[in-house]
């Protein structure tokens, strides 16, 4: 399961949290929901997703990730991954490196929900 909202009254950042086996169409209907927010504001926002509680990621996320990339509001900020893991890690890298080529330095892999409004807080 998947959910999505605001996390800040201001509405500069949107919340995803997946928790246990979540499927591709969910990570796809998730991310139209993410964009749909960004898009009824005009400042930057940010996206903040909690993997933590993740037990797995299925198999082809990175192509989805490539085409979500690619649909991107021209507002979204950055995209900051809670994550324990290296897989997530290792990805996150991967993703910028082939599909970022403007916002290389606009995602991140952190440890704690903490660790991901720090790095908000330093782009802001």
């Amino acid at each position: 399961m998947i959910t999505v909202g605001w996390d800040d009254e201001a509405r500069t950042i949107v919340r995803m949290v997946a928790k246990g086996n979540w499927t591709l169409d969910e990570f796809r209907n998730a991310s139209y929901q993410t964009m749909a927010l960004i898009r009824t504001v005009s400042h930057p926002v940010y996206v903040l997703s909690d993997f933590s509680l993740t037990t797995s990621f299925p198999y082809g996320l990175l192509w989805q990730l490539r085409d979500l990339n690619q649909m991107r509001p021209s507002n979204w900020a950055a995209g900051i991954a809670i994550a324990q893991d290296n897989f997530a890690t290792k990805l996150v890298a991967v993703l910028s490196q082939v599909y970022m080529e403007r916002n290389k330095n606009r995602l991140f892999v952190v440890q704690s929900e903490a660790d991901g409004h720090q790095i908000i807080v330093h782009l802001k």
